[in-house]
Order: structure tokens, then sequence, then C-alpha cells
């Protein structure tokens, strides 16, 4: 009956509505009051908005309202509602409206968090199973159900099909999205992509109907790339690829396309080196590299280029093989040193020596990695030899061979030749790293041996010659601590000003201003205190702020802090995918004059932190994103501990990347060693058996450990953090004795990088606390 009732309606409203018209005259009210009872909502809501402008404003704009919102015109819809609102005639059903409007923009905001939540729960989470996806379903379609043709409703109904094919019901999936088709034209290119993606057999027909259709969608140059994958013809195939890499610059799809050419015919040498050379850092970069190194015939250029992305992943045994069939100083210096990092001590002391005497520039350096691999092994006596040759040949390996023969003549119970050794540094080269490290070493001895003036005099010097090194702003906390020290209350405060104008969110500059609180009467310093149990605030992001202004308004721009103004800025279709949580497609659309913050907030939308960290431009929500925050509040939760310590301390472990692997064998977000996590794992059981790189599992596994060194502590959280990095047993060590407060105590942690860590740990904390801490 469908074909019929198209021509039906229009039939019966000309009959009904003509004979009216000839009995002038009939107002544009009736008119469109009729139009609206017999479903043409088109004609309704042009007829009450021409009625809006003969006096009969407040009526005609409850029902305009009515009819734009059945057409699915939420914006005219809410925008005419709200001028009947102001009327007293009309005021009650146009506020009844309104908060009806409201009641369904909430309940699909909040199915969407939950919509959100469990596609994030595929990328690791602790369930998402089909069932739990049907059950979404249900609820998108009683959304779509109580919404009518509304764009809430045509949206929920959109959702409903999606969460029905992640659920694996893809035929009836499909249905529905054909149902839907046509029906929000602002997004139609999607629906055909995701019909594309659910509906295997038709995939051709709808990508081609996508790039047909929509020539100019942000989908197109994808879907032509899926369409290549998709054809059983080589040539049309290569064709098709070849022309998005010539269109697509540096876009996604001009990469994958690239990637997929790269493959063909059993993948073509140059391709992969044009892959390599023109995204260097791109998504397929470890599989481009490791089918090139399987290659015959390729250039010492290419194989020292290989061996040299192994050494720098710390794969060793694969830098060393490649950089054996290269005929270079450079590359029997990295293969040397890659022996070394495979524990073949002598093999690599021998490569290392056999570079000695081929390049003059390095030779002070395999003199100096000698040096270290001897004094690895406790030969001292060789160690001394290689550092005095390397010191030979000066530059900067020359430098730091000098400050290793200190620490050699030092741990050798040699102290006064130690100390000539490094006067000598601090003179000859007094802008080395090596001078620097000196100069804090009797900065920080004079400090703890209560040597005052001393110290303010060894601390200016750095603070001068290093404003902008760690150690820099170091000295100038410390010269503030000296100062209160001696009760000199005004000088402190002022060197805390200086130094929160300088660096404000290092971890120097928040210690320097929880001193200017208490020296200032404005508060209490919190130390190293966290909150466990903590309400964290906002999220990052506001997604109503995606929605047009009369959509938002409604929403009274509940959630998060807004996004950026540019992406609200997108056009309709781009903000209304984000709106449906659609991140996957929205990055098509970015140009490649987007700045790095857009770009940033994408990848942060999209769960890529790492990315979103490194693009981030003067942004703090980018720099210091709450990273998988449903997983890591309710780790947190369940673990005792301060939410935001613990996303502190997973950005400084990973940067927030599950995958993320150290060199010696730390895994996942919040860097766990193997065989800690196995022992671990026995406290937390229901984590068995996933992988370290999945997120739920890893950090709740993580947090668990992180509580663990806060019991064993009791709760102070500095050496937890400490004992995390460095091992209980080391900062009960430490501990044992230490006379001074936490500042101190961290200052005089042995172990470098615990004592970096701890730092860093803390200054994110901070930093996080600030954004979002609530108490």
């Amino acid at each position: 009956m469908a074909p019929v009732r198209r021509w039906f309606t229009p039939l019966l409203i000309l009959v009904t509505v003509a004979p009216l018209q000839a009995m002038a005259p009939v107002s544009a009210m009736t008119k469109g009051k009729l139009a609206y009872r017999l479903g043409n909502y088109e004609s309704a809501e042009r007829l009450f908005a021409e009625a809006t402008g003969r006096g009969e404003a407040s009526e005609a704009a409850l029902w305009q309202g009515r009819a734009a919102w059945r057409l699915g015109h939420s914006e005219a819809a809410l925008g005419a509602w709200r001028v009947a609102a102001g009327t007293p005639t009309s005021r009650e059903e146009a506020e009844g409206a309104l908060a009806t409007a409201r009641d369904q923009l909430f309940g699909l905001t909040s199915a969407l968090d939950r919509y959100g939540a469990m596609r994030l729960a595929g990328d690791g989470g602790p369930g998402a199973t089909p069932e739990d996806w049907r059950t979404l379903a249900a609820e998108f379609d009683g959304l779509a159900g109580a919404a009518g043709g509304s764009l809430v409703g045509r949206r929920a109904a959109l959702l409903a099909a999606d969460a029905l094919a992640r659920a694996g019901d893809n035929t009836e999936a499909t249905a529905r999205f054909e149902a839907q088709a046509g029906r929000h034209s602002a997004i139609a290119d999607w629906v055909l992509w995701r019909l594309a993606a659910v509906d295997a057999g038709q995939a051709a027909r709808h990508l081609t109907a996508l790039i047909e259709r929509h020539p100019d969608s942000p989908l197109r140059m994808e879907a032509r790339v899926m369409l290549a994958e998709r054809t059983k013809d080589p040539v049309r195939a290569r064709r098709i690829l070849e022309a998005v890499v010539m269109e697509g610059g540096r876009k996604p799809a001009a990469e994958r396309a690239l990637y997929l050419l790269a493959q063909q015919n059993g993948g073509r040498q140059a391709l992969l080196q044009r892959y390599w050379n023109t995204y260097p850092e791109g998504r397929w970069l470890d599989d481009v590299v490791r089918d090139l190194a399987q290659r015959p015939g390729l250039t010492p250029d290419t194989r020292y280029r290989i061996g040299s992305y192994f050494f720098f992943k710390s794969e060793y045994a694969l830098a060393a093989e490649h950089f054996a069939r290269v005929n270079s100083p450079m590359a029997d210096y990295r293969r040397g040193r890659s022996y070394w990092g495979l524990d073949q001590l002598d093999r690599a002391v021998a490569t290392l020596k056999a570079v000695v005497g081929r390049d003059r520039s390095l030779t002070g350096k395999a003199w100096l990695t000698i040096g270290q691999i001897e004094g690895q092994r406790g030969r001292w006596g060789a160690a001394v030899a290689a550092y005095h040759k390397a010191a030979s040949f000066g530059g900067e390996a020359g430098v730091t061979a000098r400050a290793k023969l200190a620490k050699a003549y030092r741990e050798q119970g040699e102290s006064a030749r130690a100390k000539a050794l490094e006067r000598a540094i601090l003179v000859q080269y007094p802008w080395s790293e090596e001078a620097t490290n000196i100069a804090w070493a009797d900065f920080i001895g004079a400090i703890r041996t209560r040597r005052f003036q001393d110290a303010l005099v060894a601390g200016r010097r750095l603070a001068t010659h290093n404003p902008h090194h760690a150690y820099g702003l170091a000295a100038q906390y410390w010269i503030g601590r000296i100062h209160e020290k001696m009760g000199r209350r005004q000088q402190a405060v002022g060197t805390y000003r200086a130094l929160i104008g300088r660096s404000p969110t290092s971890y120097y500059g928040w210690r320097a201003t929880f001193r200017d609180r208490v020296l200032s009467g404005r508060g209490a310093d919190p130390w190293f205190a966290t909150v466990p149990g903590r309400t964290v605030a906002d999220l990052p992001v506001r997604y109503t702020d995606l929605l047009g202004p009369e959509e938002r308004a409604l929403a009274g721009g509940a959630g998060g802090s807004p996004l950026p103004r540019e992406m609200r800025e997108w056009p309709e279709a781009v903000r209304e995918l984000l709106f449906l949580r659609q991140f996957e497609v929205a990055g098509a659309n970015i140009g490649s004059g987007a700045s790095p913050n857009l770009r940033a907030w994408l990848s942060l939308l999209q769960h890529r932190y790492a990315e979103a960290i490194q693009q981030e431009r003067g942004e703090p929500r980018l720099s210091y994103p709450l990273g998988y925050a449903p997983l890591l509040l309710a780790a947190a939760r369940r673990h005792g501990i301060d939410p935001l310590l613990l996303a502190a301390l997973v950005r400084e472990e990973s940067r927030f990347d599950p995958r993320a692997k150290s060199w010696v064998g730390a895994t996942g977000l919040a860097q766990l060693m193997p065989f800690t996590a196995e022992w671990v794992v026995k406290q937390v059981p229901d984590v068995t058996g996933r992988p370290l790189t999945d997120p739920h599992a890893n950090l709740q596994l993580g947090a668990w450990y992180l509580g663990h060194t806060h019991r064993t502590f009791d709760g102070a959280s500095a050496l937890a953090v400490a004992a995390y990095n460095g091992g209980p047993g080391a900062v009960a060590r430490w501990r044992r004795g230490f006379q001074g407060d936490l500042d101190e105590w961290v200052e005089s942690i042995p172990y470098n990088e615990t004592r970096l860590y701890v730092k860093k740990v803390f200054a994110s904390y901070w930093n996080y606390q600030r954004l979002y801490g609530r108490g």
C-alpha cells in the first residue's frame, strides 16, 4: 500500500483543501492544521510559518514546532516553541513540548554515553557482549518510537541499527539501515558506509552509491579504497589506489592506498620505501619495515636504515644482523652497541675496538662505550683505561668519559682523584650536562649538610647558567627553601613567585606554588598527599556543543568542558557524526591546514591519547587527558586510590598507549613487568587470562599494585609512587634513618630514574588536580 499512499495523500489534501480555498477566506492556520492532520508536514510547516505573520503568531508557532519536529527539523521546531512559550495563551503547551524534547534529547545522550563506553569496551573493556549490544539496540528502539520522525528519533533508529551490527546481527542491521536510508540526509553517506560494512554481499554496490551520490563526502576517498580492496580486477584496483594516492595528500585514505599498492603482487620494494619516506611514523610502518627487511638485494643505505629502525626499537638481534651487512664505521659502532644490548659483551667490545681509528668522530664514543661495558662487569682497570682513551679525543664523548672516570674513581674509594676530575670539568666545560650534574650534586650536598651560604652561591650559579634546565628550576626552588630555613620570608616569596612565572606547571613550579600559599597565609602545603575516592569533575568533552544552537540551549550545556570552536563550526554532517560518537570517520574531513589541536582532539576522541599529547599546542586538556576514563575511574575506585594519581602515573608510564613496551619488557598502560603481573593477577583473579595490552586488565593490575605500595607505606603517596618504580624494598632502605622533609627525601633518592619518576608523576598529578579535581 505504500506506493498508493504516496499519491493518495496529496490527492486527498487537494480534494479537501481546494473547496476550502474557493470559500474565501480560509486562513493559513486552518490550512496548516488540516495538512498536519493528513500527515503532510512539509506543507503544514510552511503554512504555519506563513500564519505567524498574520496575527496568529503564538498558536501558529506552537503548531509550526510540532510539524518541524515531526520532519526532523529540530532547530526550527525548538525555535518556534520558544516563541510560543513567550505568549500566555500557548505557554503551557509550548513548555510541555520543550520539556518532552529535552527528555528525549537527554535520553538519547545518556544512551550514547553507554554506546561510547561499550565501543571503548571493545578496545579492551570488561564487557560488551552481543547481548549487551542487543539490549542497547532495544533502548534506542524505544527512543525512536517515542520520538517519532524527529531528529532525535532518527538518530536513535540509526544507532539501533548500528548496535545490532555490533551484536553480529548483520541481516537485521542491514534491513534497519536500509529503512533509514535517506531519512537523515546530513549523514546519508555514513549510512551507506555502515551498510557496506554490515552487508558484505552488496558492499561494492553501497560503496559505489556513496561515491556517486555524495561527491563532497569526507568518506568518499575511504570508500574508493574499500572498493579497490573488494574488486576482483587487479588492474582496476591498482588504478583506483594510484588515483587516491595522487589526490589524497597525507590523508589516512591515501596512506592506506599506498600501503595496499605496496602489498600487491607480493609487495613492491620501491613502494615500500616510498611509504617509509612519506609516512615515517605511519600506521603500517612496522609491517612495511619488516617486509622490506626480508627482501634480497637491498642497498647498504637501506640496510643501515633498517638496522637503525630496529636499533631504536631495542630489537638488537635484528639490528645487528642488518648492520653486519653494511661496511661503515657507524654501522659497526651501532652493531657493537647492539651486542651490548644483547648482553654479548665480549663480542660488543671486539666490534667497538674495530671502530677505533676508522673514524675519529666515533673513536671517542667507541672507547666511552667500551668503558661502560667494562665497568658493568666490574673490570675497573679496563674501564678506567677506556675512559682515559675516550677523554683524550675530546668532544661530548670526552666530557662524558671524564665524568664516568670520576665516578669510577669514587666507587674505588679514590675520592680525591674523582673530585679533581669534577673540578676540571666545571672549569673546562662549564656549559656541559656533566658540569650541570656536578654543580647540582655540590648544591644539594651543601643543603643536606646545612651549609646554606655555600648552597646559595652554587644554586644561583645553576639558576643563572641553566635557566631552562631541570636543575636550573630546581636550584631556584631550593634557593627559596633556603631563604625559608634562614627565616627570610620576603626573599623566599619573591624567589617562589619568579619560579611560578617561569614554569607554573612543572614539578618545581607547583612546589613553589604550595610554599607561596603557606608563606602568604593563603593555605597549607599538601606536600604529596592524594585523595582516594576523589570525585572527578568534568571529562574533557561536552558532546552537546556539537549540536545546533537550539538543541544546545535545550541540553543546557550538560557534560564536560566545551570543545574547541573550530570543531563546533565544522559542517553539520561532521558535527552530527561526532555527536553520534562516530569519531573514526571524522578524521577524513581534516585538511592539511587544520590546526594541531584539532588533530589532537580527534586523536583523543578516538582514544589515541599518545598522539593527542604529542600534537597538543597550549591546550592542557589535551596534554593531560583522562585516557580510558571509564576503565581508569573504575580501577581507582575499586582499589582505593586517587584516580588522578593513577591517571598521572599512566600518563608518565605509557602516554596511555596500551601497546607500549619498554626495553626491559614492562608492558601496557601501567607498564607492568610480566613477573609482577603474574603475582598481582592472583590478587585480581577476574582479569586472569587477559593480555597485559588489554586496557581494562592492565589498569586493574596497575591500580592494585599502586594501592599495595600505598598500604605498604601507610598511605604516603610519595613513597608509594617511588616504590612503584624502584621497588618497595629499595624505598624502605632509603627511608630508614632519613632526617628531613619530603622535599629533601625526594631529592635524596639514589636512583636517578626513580627520583625523576616521582617528580614527573607528581607534576602530572597536580596538573590533573587543577583540571579535574574536586576536593
